[in-house]
């Protein structure tokens, strides 16, 4: 990974047509190009887009993310509508981290945003269905916890993807516990809060939660359910 501040149009140029998995770029974006320190950049000028995946975290980039995937990227994330700082990184951080753990672009844009709502301010240009990294432990998935009573009832939500397809099988483990199933199959299982504590010990994937998208070590079991 790679950090870069206050590009010039070339240097920008250069990066777009360099070979790159994923670029996230936060900043100024219309339709006549992407800010630099020297001006802006119109996609349409490069040759060739190097970069697999790209999120354009500026205000209305929804055109320039249009024609990088002209341009030959498989898939990035656009904005259709002013935004501000603080959540554009907000939403960027927490796409990125779901797009490492092997999320689909698609799925993942699902997760951290509300992607049907009639006010959206992201969309999905090119393949949404693209994985950047694939996943080591099958298709990723979503946990949702909810307490019921004195238990917790686990919700296990899987994603496919191109390399885990809709329809194969997999194993999950919960604690002692092996389930065999679909991996498009939504599991659901009571625990206990020891159980649970337990189970965030051991599992890598993101937990939704009132307070939006958490990973196993920054939930409280005690305080959060």
């Amino acid at each position: 990974m790679s950090l870069h501040n206050d590009l010039t149009t070339d240097e920008l140029r250069d990066l777009l047509e360099s070979g790159t998995d994923f670029l996230h770029y936060i900043g100024h974006v219309d339709d006549s190009g992407i800010r630099c320190i020297d001006g802006m950049l119109d996609v349409e000028t490069i040759e060739e887009s190097g970069v697999r995946g790209f999120f354009l975290n500026g205000c209305r980039s929804y055109e320039q993310g249009e024609k990088l995937v002209e341009k030959g990227s498989q898939v990035g994330v656009v904005t259709l509508t002013k935004i501000g700082n603080e959540p554009a990184t907000e939403v960027g951080k927490k796409l990125a981290r779901l797009l490492n753990h092997g999320f689909p672009m698609q799925s993942a844009l699902s997760v951290v945003t509300d992607v049907n709502a009639p006010n959206r301010k992201y969309v999905v240009v090119g393949d949404g269905s693209q994985e950047l990294i694939e996943s080591q432990c099958g298709a990723p998935a979503i946990i949702s916890p909810e307490k019921i009573g004195d238990e917790i009832s686990l919700k296990i939500q899987p994603y496919p993807t191109i390399n885990a397809t809709i329809g194969a099988l997999q194993t999950t483990q919960i604690n002692d516990l092996r389930i065999h199933s679909i991996n498009s199959t939504i599991l659901e299982e009571q625990l206990s809060r020891e159980s649970l504590n337990e189970y965030f010990e051991n599992v890598k994937h993101p937990v939704q939660s009132g307070a939006g998208v958490l990973w196993p070590e920054e939930v409280s079991v005690d305080e959060d359910f």
